[in-house]
């Protein structure tokens, strides 16, 4: 097994078991452009004579089959196939049986959504032929991949056609933070490792990307401040590649780039989107791939609000951010001497700010587990004391995450993304927001955190005020 594949302990163990099994089986696999997927199935499976089919974006189902028919001809050493003319898909994995029957192998269909054309045809000829010939070839191993969960989970997972046909389901997530660390240089310092994953996220190709030079900040300028730039243009490659089948994806990513949160009714409105039945599986696919979170806010002192909806994906925050501002620089190689020029450190550095207060929504139970209440049921959100007069979400005094605990404890965490350690400054502000809080929470004990990974200032530890500090040695340890 290729040494690079980092992490996937979990994946790597059930398709393992799935094997020994000695029977046929079906292996759903999704998630983001660029997780891992391919790299994934391939690694796993390199010892059972893979045969993989990918789709093309766009192209109709005559194309897609005369391109599977071309794949298969190399695979099997036969040239007469790519000559085929095959009128359904059906056919065509009959066609694929002659050869595999028997066999020990796996049948990889990658990008699947692009190979159906997003329609229930191809799988439906793939029911006929799983359930009169693949389910009886006991060595045989089918894998369907694809970047739209919604198509993946609502077509084949949930689909009459091959519904409980030995399926398996596999979403595949990014790297957390210390699997990160086990793919960077062990030279770099775990400080740097943050940063990282801060801009890139779990995605391993992004995160190798920020090794090229000798910090993360130059390789990151390097990357996107560049005509023909990795991250320069990546954005448009997830947009073509991954949600190009309905532009609502990216008209919905658009306006969560402008905006700290919103709820599903107000994105709709200023997108101009009626709500209907498509766009229930449009927000499906956009959290199953991790472009988006979600979570249900606390109560908003007299106000009362729907789940609220953010932008998750790293990268695409700081693209956003950083990179499409100054697009038409990049293409005009203004920056072309010095990338950094286009982000200066100070900038860089409010930016990571920004992003770790992201971080620790998303893995708000990783800070559970360190914090020692991970077994208790609770509400975790930031917290916003709005002002009654304009019910404005985004106005008045913010508490950075607040945990709401069954066992009538609230949690309340103050993050601070800084060179240095926070000191004693920062206790009158934590005192001015707890004496906001509403009286519903008067019978609560409070649980204040400080969530800094560089720890805090002697003048802070000397002052016991914050019941627990949170460090990045804690979250490296926690993962």
């Amino acid at each position: 097994m290729d040494k690079k594949l980092v992490g996937r302990r979990r994946e790597i163990q059930r398709f393992a078991e799935i094997d020994r099994l000695g029977e046929a089986g079906i292996c759903v696999v999704y998630g983001r452009r660029r997780v891992g997927k391919t790299f994934l199935v391939e690694n796993v499976f390199e010892k059972r004579n893979i045969l993989k089919f990918e789709g093309l974006e766009g192209a109709s189902p005559e194309t897609q089959r005369k391109v599977f028919c071309e794949q298969m001809a190399i695979q099997l050493g036969n040239p007469t196939l790519a000559k085929l003319e095959i009128a359904s898909w059906r056919e065509l994995f009959i066609i694929l049986n002659d050869y595999i029957q028997g066999r020990r192998c796996t049948v990889f269909l990658e990008e699947l959504q692009w190979l159906a054309n997003y329609k229930s045809e191809l799988i439906v000829d793939l029911k006929y032929v799983w359930d009169n010939y693949w389910s009886k070839n006991a060595n045989l191993i089918v894998v369907l991949c694809g970047s739209s969960p919604s198509f993946l989970i609502n077509k084949v997972m949930k689909s009459k056609a091959l519904y409980n046909r030995s399926q398996y389901e596999f979403p595949i997530d990014e790297l957390n933070l210390s699997e990160a660390k086990d793919l960077l240089r062990d030279s770099m310092h775990p400080s740097e490792v943050l940063d990282a994953y801060l801009v890139a996220g779990g995605i391993a190709q992004y995160l190798t990307a920020l090794q090229v030079k000798s910090s993360v900040y130059l390789s990151l300028c390097e990357s996107s401040f560049t005509k023909g730039g990795f991250f320069s243009g990546e954005a448009e490659r997830i947009f073509v590649s991954s949600l190009s089948h309905s532009p609502v994806y990216r008209a919905i990513i658009d306006y969560l780039a402008s905006v700290s949160s919103a709820s599903k009714p107000e994105i709709l409105e200023k997108i101009g989107y009626s709500p209907g039945g498509t766009t229930t599986s449009i927000f499906q696919d956009l959290l199953a791939t991790n472009f988006l979170g979600v979570y249900a806010p606390l109560q908003l002192g007299e106000v009362k609000r729907s789940s609220r909806y953010y932008l998750k994906d790293s990268y695409l925050r700081y693209y956003y951010k950083c990179i499409h501002p100054v697009s038409a620089a990049i293409n005009n190689r203004d920056f072309h001497d010095n990338p950094a020029e286009a982000l200066p450190h100070a900038s860089y550095r409010q930016l990571l700010g920004y992003a770790f207060e992201k971080f620790c929504l998303h893995n708000h139970k990783l800070l559970a587990r360190i914090l020692g209440f991970n077994a208790v049921k609770y509400s975790v959100g930031p917290y916003y004391m709005v002002n009654k007069k304009s019910a404005n979400y985004e106005s008045g005094v913010q508490i950075d995450l607040m945990f709401e605990r069954k066992d009538k404890v609230l949690t309340v965490c103050e993050i601070k993304h800084r060179d240095s350690p926070p000191g004693v400054e920062v206790i009158a502000a934590f005192e001015k927001k707890l004496a906001l809080l509403p009286s519903k929470y008067d019978n609560y004990s409070i649980h204040k955190v400080l969530i800094s990974p560089n720890g805090a200032a002697k003048s802070l530890e000397d002052r016991p005020y914050f019941d627990m500090v949170i460090t990045l040695e804690d979250l490296f340890r926690f993962c």
